[in-house]
């Protein structure tokens, strides 16, 4: 960000956990992001990509994989009928 002298200016804008939204500050040294790609339904990757912030709370109680779930669903970001294919493909 540039102020009216031209000298840049730097900001910190905290991050919020998307699952609980709690602000993670910056001594929070246990929080996570993950970037989680989408494919098309031939399983190529797209390019395009969805953040998600992690505080360490959820971590230390061990539910990050259950928050992580709870995130793709409300996204519509799994795509059902590929993972039944994929499913399939495992099973033989």
């Amino acid at each position: 960000m540039n102020s009216f002298v031209n000298e840049t200016n730097t900001i910190y804008i905290p991050r919020k956990c998307s699952y609980t939204n709690r602000i993670l500050t910056s001594k929070e040294h246990s929080s996570i992001q993950i970037n989680i790609g989408t494919i098309k339904n031939e399983e190529i990757y797209e390019g395009n990509f969805e953040i998600f912030s992690l505080c360490g709370k959820l971590r230390k109680q061990g539910r990050a994989d259950e928050a992580i779930n709870f995130l793709v669903e409300q996204t519509d970001f799994l795509n059902r009928t590929l993972v039944k294919k994929t499913i399939k493909k495992l099973k033989g």
